[in-house]
């Protein structure tokens, strides 16, 4: 038999959804029952099943213990034989979990179902040094971040339509602060629909916030994280309108700035979740994480846009440019070994379907999901529905083409340029960095005006 699923079976026509039913029994992945390509063949209505392999595999799967448990089920139905009748697509009995798996692996670990107090210190080993517990680390398989107003909503929804995924809803704006606050989430999920194969989180912040990436470093350095971007100038445009939106006037300066005076250079950035120049030099953020060499030709690029070396994580390198192991750090932060899928906002709305199937291979691969995700990739604007509780902004709100704001327009297109080239020059060629090759169009982009486009729309 061909494919790698823990159970084999021989499918009649319809008989597909009790396949499905069988997982309901067992609450093990979905993924190991109704995945076509594990499918061997489809004949005649019977299921056979590989118990050698199943017995082996579920010794490793999580099996509920609750009154909706296997075994719980499977009192109700009669014991089947190896060889169970289909007809028409119906179960005329469930698999005898008794004959696949010993009886001492029949329980969830206790991460997925009994409740995080985040005022205990049950998980905590150092708050102040960020190091946890790594037991929690199950809870953060992944995480969507980067940057705000680049699609990370999407992305989180996007996500979350799969079968595999379990997400916290919403944003985790706290795990700066507490990562317990976000695992209390995502195990939310857990208790509610059970462990799932991928468990993690959204918040567009977190790899600005120091003290997020110290958790990742310390505690959870296999966590993937999945970064959205956009082009700088339409970033600054989009995070600015939000904000005077919502009437977040803290995060854009008193009453009366000009986008013009949120030009920032050379400046420690405590607050990242602040609209300033500075905040959108996407490239900046990137180096931090310590992916390449940062030599005098990296740091020219950066130039302006950090307040001093010591910002970086830093690695040590050996002749031949990859990362001594032996010596990892230079300086007192430790580097970050996450593994980063990058990825540009305007990839999520590719007309050119190639690339979009691309795209969805390349993350469903880098998370290791059992299927594609879905086909339509779901659009979030989650800035514009708001404008009307704050109707008195409203004449705020900028066109970062017109004259007035050249100065901020700019600046913006200046830190594009940057990142494009350290980007595509430097950071994709860390061998922790995956992307989809749709991204190099993205970033070539960023060297165009996004102006320009926008006059020449306006005068067809």
């Amino acid at each position: 038999m061909k494919g790698n699923s823990a159970i084999k079976a021989l499918v009649a026509t319809g008989s597909l959804f009790a396949m499905v039913n069988v997982a309901e029994f067992m609450r093990i992945e979905l993924n190991y029952l109704h995945n076509m390509r594990d499918m061997d063949l489809i004949h005649q209505g019977d299921i056979v099943i590989a118990l050698d392999d199943a017995k082996n595999a579920l010794k490793t799967k999580s099996i509920a213990s609750d009154s909706r448990s296997p075994r719980a089920q499977l009192s109700k139905t009669r014991s089947p034989s190896n060889r169970d009748e289909i007809e028409k697509g119906h179960l005329l009995s469930a698999l005898d979990l008794e004959s696949v798996v010993e009886t001492n692996a029949s329980s969830i670990p206790p991460i997925f179902t009994n409740p995080i107090s985040i005022t205990g210190d049950n998980y905590v080993i150092s708050k102040d040094g960020r190091k946890y517990d790594s037991t929690i680390c199950q809870l953060f398989d992944y995480a969507v971040t980067g940057f705000a107003k680049c699609g990370t909503t999407s992305v989180h929804a996007w996500l979350d339509s799969h079968k595999d995924t379990r997400m916290a809803h919403g944003e985790m704006h706290q795990l700066f602060r507490n990562p317990l606050w976000a695992a209390k989430k995502i195990q939310q999920k857990t208790i509610k629909d059970g462990p799932g194969m991928m468990r993690g989180y959204c918040n567009p912040h977190d790899i600005q916030w120091k003290s997020s990436l110290d958790f990742f470093a310390n505690t959870c350095p296999q966590t993937k994280l999945i970064v959205v971007m956009r082009h700088p100038v339409l970033w600054f445009e989009s995070f600015y309108n939000y904000r005077i939106a919502n009437g977040h006037q803290w995060a854009v300066g008193a009453i009366g700035t000009s986008p013009n005076e949120l030009i920032r250079r050379g400046i420690n950035i405590k607050k990242p979740n602040y609209v300033n120049s500075s905040t959108g030099a996407f490239h900046r953020f990137l180096a931090i994480l310590g992916k390449t060499r940062l030599d005098d030709d990296e740091m020219e690029l950066l130039h302006g846009w950090y307040d001093q070396p010591s910002d970086f994580r830093r690695n040590n390198y050996t002749e031949d440019g990859s990362v001594d192991e032996n010596n990892g750090e230079v300086g007192d932060q430790t580097r970050i070994q996450n593994h980063i899928f990058l990825m540009d906002i305007s990839q999520l709305s590719d007309k050119n379907a190639t690339s979009t199937e691309q795209i969805n291979r390349d993350i469903t691969e880098f998370l290791g999901l059992s299927s594609p995700l879905p086909k339509i990739i779901p659009h979030s604007n989650s800035g514009s529905s708001t404008l009307e509780k704050h109707e008195e902004n409203r004449e705020r709100i900028i066109n970062i083409c017109d004259v007035e704001l050249r100065p901020i327009h700019d600046e913006m297109m200046l830190v594009a340029r940057n990142a494009s080239k350290w980007i595509q020059n430097y950071f994709l060629k860390s061998p922790d960095v995956t992307y989809s090759e749709n991204l190099i169009h993205a970033l070539k982009g960023w060297n165009i005006d996004p102006c320009d486009a926008r006059e020449q729309k306006t005068m067809k």
